[in-house]
């Protein structure tokens, strides 16, 4: 909408107003509309191509306005040209593991990467997790790099 009343979005804007009556002729009256204040939400349309083009260099491509298009950020998309799945893996992991469940955080992102090598090509032909691999992205996600035991939770 606020693109709308700035101009930076092209609109078919309705306005809020008041009609302002001029005179009757006849038994009509004669008149005009006058736009009172901020555009009307609920009459006011936009284009939806002139919407594309208007998202798309700010970055939204969500699939509801671009069919067929993947709300997965280009890091994490094993189709993009410059995915890394360890990156991915990291992320995935940071994402899943949200508590450490009396162990380690780093722990906890490890058991994760471990049950989820395969995913993200952690492991050799046999599903044998990479332990190097895994290690090494588990440093990346791991959140609470002091390590130490897990605090009691206190009440």
């Amino acid at each position: 909408m606020h693109a709308a009343e700035r101009g930076t979005l092209t609109a078919n804007k309705v306005y809020v107003g008041k009609y302002t009556h001029i005179r009757y002729v006849n038994d009509e009256s004669e008149g005009y509309w006058d736009p009172v204040g901020e555009i009307a939400s609920q009459g006011t349309t936009v284009d939806v191509e002139v919407l594309k083009t208007w998202l798309t260099p700010r970055g939204v491509t969500t699939e509801f306005f671009f069919p067929g298009a993947s709300d997965t950020p280009d890091y994490l998309n094993a189709e993009h040209p410059r995915y890394a799945r360890r990156l991915a893996a990291a992320v995935n992991a940071w994402l899943a593991v949200t508590q450490a469940s009396g162990k380690s955080v780093k722990d906890a992102i490890k058991k994760w990467l471990r049950e989820h090598a395969a995913e993200f090509v952690l492991a050799d032909d046999d599903g044998i997790p990479n332990q190097t691999g895994i290690e090494e992205v588990a440093k990346v996600a791991n959140w609470q790099p002091a390590g130490g035991a897990p605090k009691t939770p206190s009440k």
